[in-house]
């Protein structure tokens, strides 16, 4: 089955799942024992979607990590700046070998999000994706987020569970001062409670804080209400408290 390009196709990738879908309509959701599981659910996929299809490449929150850059003044020459961006996220992210990063947005008054991923994940996706026109490869946490914040300016924490972390970002109107990822993080009812001592040890008002934002390999159905518009891989996510 090949999928018609007309329309953009959105592939999640994450060491315990990949789902394929286009608009709302699910096409393909797997689960998997690891990354070099997934890469053979990647190639399959991969297969499914039209060379002239536009694609949107989602990694999990395992796969691309957040951390924050605060604003380095002093550091005038870009090498600097780049050697302290991946002292600062090999601190903060856990991850192995060697790493890429990726900036969100220019630096503002505060701090950038930064994304960090290994480079061998990066390589061995882009290898099976080869001959695709590629259109974007983020993490999904950072699509919920921006989501969130177009409808709810006001939040000062969103939390996001896939299918092997659970990534938390806390600040105010979009200048986020602390982010964590707690991987691997597999089971919904403990990422939930992880959530919750979060808020708590914020001393966050409520009406502040987002519901949980959970993709599931296994859920797949029609029931999006209440989900923030353009958010990708919709029918893939609940809402819970």
């Amino acid at each position: 089955m090949w999928l018609a390009g007309s329309e953009v196709s959105d592939l999640y990738i994450g060491t315990r799942a990949t789902l394929l879908a286009q608009g709302a309509d699910v096409l393909q959701a797997r689960s998997h024992a690891g990354f070099d599981d997934a890469l053979v659910g990647v190639a399959s996929l991969a297969e499914q979607i039209k060379p002239k299809a536009a694609l949107r490449v989602w990694l999990s929150g395992g796969l691309c990590r957040p951390f924050l850059l605060p604003a380095m003044p002093e550091l005038k020459d870009g090498a600097e700046r780049r050697r302290a961006a991946l002292a600062i996220a090999r601190q903060g992210c856990a991850l192995d070998g060697e790493l890429e990063l990726r900036m969100v947005k220019p630096a503002s008054t505060l701090a950038q999000i930064g994304m960090a991923l290994e480079k061998r994940v990066l390589d061995a996706i882009l290898q099976q994706l080869a001959g695709l026109p590629l259109q974007m490869l983020a993490p999904w946490w950072m699509n919920a987020l921006n989501c969130l914040l177009k409808i709810r300016p006001e939040l000062q924490c969103i939390g996001v569970q896939d299918c092997d972390a659970l990534t938390v970002l806390r600040g105010r109107g979009g200048q986020f001062e602390q982010v964590s990822t707690l991987a691997p993080s597999y089971d919904i009812e403990s990422a939930k409670a992880g959530y919750r001592r979060m808020q708590f040890s914020s001393s966050l008002a409520p009406d502040r804080v987002a519901p949980l934002l959970v993709l599931r390999a296994n859920r797949s159905g029609s029931d999006v209400s209440g989900l923030p518009t353009g958010l990708a891989l919709s029918s893939f996510v609940s809402m819970e408290r």
